[in-house]
């Protein structure tokens, strides 16, 4: 466990807001791998330029959609050869000759599949060059997989690839009819649920402009202006750090391309301040865990996952957004007052006014980089385009935009760091999006989610509670081991359909999965985010877990809740009154968790009142029926009498404490 503190902390402690001088120094070598290395990223961001332009999809340069998916793995598979060695400790130096040979099987195996284009196209069946050219390309991408996401990917890959082949032998709902190697490597390799298939498509189309959007936003001091902004908003307020690192994360996550980068991103400038104020080592790691990791489903932009959903439900793009966007905001408001509370709760002191940059000029310097986010709400959320149309329009403004300051101008070099940051994202999410396609191929192919939706279906005798902590269940085992990718996939395929066939909203269905899938990242015992946090903090990773998890109670929660009040979804069907109903409901639920979990409430409460503010939150978010709500509502009323508040005295001290603030 140190080890890997260690490493995240060396990872943590890198990051910087803007480019830093060893960048500029190894962008500017005159070394000829240095320049060469360089012009092969900007080749394969131009790649997906053009093609998002329709430079490729014109009379006199037709490049198809496959042509282009398989062009863009082509590419990226020979980054990851060269930005990820064999071993964490191997030199980079130079490129070693195996690596190059990897690289070129890879290229290979795309060469195959372009040069017979209309073969894959009509479905042809695959010669045995192909199976040799599969096999290579298959070889190759779990080499890359083992490099950038571990060995447990690769082995869960590997099984589910060998499980297809011997499905015949498994019992029951497991059995399949068995295919040959022949028949596998075709349907990894060539068909559209393969590795160069849909997932491919997902990965060449969107994904790519995003995390270059992402690369460049970070060296062009947007980072700067979220934190100034977020300092100067909440630095004010009691326990003011801990309310910066909460609305900071959530900025910042809306567009990093994973927590991780978040919490380096953030922590390096939230975690030491708040430490400075009174919170202990454990509450600051613990808050910006908990903080940075439901960034990426953040609206308006969020990340990766939200584009799959996407693409995966034929929906379009803003819908997922407007789906995410209420959930995402009640977990940020329980955390906000759960960080209040803690701070009234011990008198911790506010951040002084020498501390604090001025909003106003932090908007006067950094109003333009609100124009990139603008460009693309406009484009995706109004003028409903595309989303790989919105992040194309949106990385265009942002590189007009980012001439207008002459200290952080977005000059050529610059421009280089932003794209060599988006390209080490890429090395590291690319062979993921790959091999996804090996796994989805063997589910398909033996007709597994059917017949998984049925059994589970059964085995819940239609109770749903039932079923939903089953899926709840199996996504935090999943997600504790696998990369979050795969860990989507598997579910959406297996758990989510016998979820739709309950009845639930397929949008909620698949949130529902996201969301308990997430909780892994500071639940034990892999919590992720826990160890990088911890890890820049200095604290104790078990008590910071801790912390996290009394913080990131709604998490725990918030699934559930919108799968039985789709209306906090915004999906339509439910009418204005019934959706501010929802909302009010939750919005006073969640204050309530944050109350019990901190032991505050205006007041300290003891242990019976944090029971009933627990067990009156809980009631209230749910929202199941009238009659229950109206319970909760009077043991709500109970909680305030055993404090000795009436209804004007709560009125009296909410009024005392807004002019304390």
């Amino acid at each position: 466990m140190q080890v890997i503190q260690q490493e995240h902390q060396d990872i943590a402690e890198k990051a910087q807001l803007g480019v830093t001088p060893q960048e500029f120094k190894g962008l500017l070598s005159k070394k000829p791998g240095s320049w060469l290395i360089n012009a092969y990223i900007l080749v394969l961001f131009l790649y997906h330029f053009a093609y998002t332009l329709g430079i490729f999809t014109t009379r006199l340069l037709y490049v198809g959609s496959l042509f282009f998916n398989v062009g863009s793995v082509f590419l990226v598979i020979g980054l990851v050869f060269i930005f990820a060695p064999a071993s964490k400790g191997a030199a980079r130096a130079r490129v070693p000759w195996y690596d190059i040979a990897l690289a070129m099987g890879g290229a290979a195996g795309c060469g195959y599949v372009l040069y017979n284009i209309e073969a894959v196209s009509n479905l042809e069946e695959i010669t045995y060059a192909g199976v040799i050219f599969g096999t290579i390309m298959v070889l190759v991408v779990l080499e890359s997989v083992r490099r950038t996401a571990g060995m447990a990917v690769v082995i869960f890959v590997v099984v589910f690839f060998l499980y297809a082949m011997f499905s015949n032998y498994f019992p029951g709902i497991l059995w399949s009819l068995g295919f040959t190697f022949e028949e596998m490597i075709a349907a990894c390799f060539l068909y559209e649920n393969g590795m160069l298939g849909f997932v491919a498509d997902i990965w060449a189309k969107i994904v790519v402009l995003f995390i270059l959007f992402a690369g460049i936003i970070q060296v062009s001091g947007a980072g700067k202006f979220i934190m100034n902004l977020a300092l100067g908003l909440f630095g004010r307020f009691m326990g003011g750090a801990a309310k910066v690192s909460v609305v900071a994360s959530g900025l910042f996550g809306s567009i990093a391309p994973a927590c991780p980068a978040n919490i380096a991103f953030t922590g390096s400038i939230t975690i030491p301040i708040m430490k400075a104020t009174g919170h202990t080592p454990e509450f600051a790691g613990a808050v910006e865990a908990v903080a940075s990791s439901l960034g990426t489903l953040t609206p308006p932009i969020m990340g990766v996952l939200s584009f799959v959903i996407a693409r995966w439900l034929q929906l379009p793009y803003y819908l997922v957004v407007l789906a995410a966007l209420l959930p995402a905001t009640l977990f940020y408001v329980c955390l906000l007052f759960m960080v209040d509370f803690h701070a009234r709760s011990r008198k911790l002191p506010s951040l002084s006014h020498s501390q604090l940059p001025s909003v106003k000029l932090t908007l006067k310097q950094g109003w333009h980089y609100i124009l990139p986010i603008a460009v693309f709400v406009y484009f995706l959320l109004i003028a409903h385009y595309s989303p790989q149309t919105s992040i194309l329009y949106t990385v265009i403004a942002l590189l007009i935009v980012g001439q207008f300051r002459k200290d952080c101008r977005l000059t050529p070099s610059r421009l280089m760091v932003g794209m060599q940051r988006a390209a080490r994202v890429l090395v590291v999410t690319a062979p993921v999006f790959i091999a996804v396609g090996i796994v989805m191929a063997s589910v398909n192919i033996t007709g597994m989610p059917i017949r998984f939706s049925a059994l589970v279906t059964e085995l819940c005798r239609d109770s749903l509670p039932l079923l939903l902590l089953m899926t709840a269940l199996a996504s935090f085992i999943m997600g504790t081991g696998l990369h979050g990718l795969v860990c989507y996939f598997i579910l959406a395929a297996l758990a989510a359909p016998a979820l739709v066939k309950a009845g639930i909203l397929p949008i909620a269905a698949h949130l529902f999965v996201v969301y308990t899938a997430i909780v892994h990242a500071f639940t034990p015992p892999v919590m992720a985010a826990v160890i990088i946090a911890s890890g820049m903090a200095k604290s104790n990773i078990w008590r910071t877990s801790l912390w996290s998890m009394g913080l990131a109670i709604s998490m725990y929660i918030v699934p559930f809740v919108f799968i039985y009040n789709p209306c906090l979804l915004l999906q339509g069907g439910c009418g204005v009154l019934e959706t501010v109903t929802a909302v009010v409901s939750s919005l006073v639920g969640v204050i309530c968790l944050a109350a019990a979990v901190q032991g505050w409430m205006l007041v300290r409460l003891d242990w019976p009142q944090r029971i009933l503010f627990l067990a009156s939150g809980i009631i209230i978010i749910l929202n199941l029926n009238a009659i229950l709500n109206l319970s909760g509502f009077c043991l709500l009323a109970l909680a305030f009498l055993r404090q000795g508040i009436t209804p004007m005295g709560l009125v009296r001290k909410a009024l005392l404490m807004i002019r304390k603030v």
